[in-house]
């Protein structure tokens, strides 16, 4: 997850910055959009896959048997 982020924040910033350089009032990004949406998506992640581990260990592996 953090490399997705490393190489989606350069390419974007890229991107960003070629796009955002066109208008005759340009800004610049600064890295702190960047950070946040790094961010939130390890966050997001991190739940997701916090929740799906601790649903599968409460889990009785019986129920599971006897269904399949």
């Amino acid at each position: 997850m953090g490399i997705s982020c490393v190489i989606s924040t350069a390419v974007s910033a890229y991107f960003m910055q070629g796009w955002l350089g066109k208008y005759t009032y340009h800004i610049d990004m600064g890295y702190g959009a960047f950070l946040f949406s790094s961010a939130l998506a390890i966050l997001i992640t991190v739940l997701t896959i916090g929740t799906q581990a601790i649903r599968a260990a409460m889990m009785n592996p019986v129920t599971s048997l006897r269904s399949n």
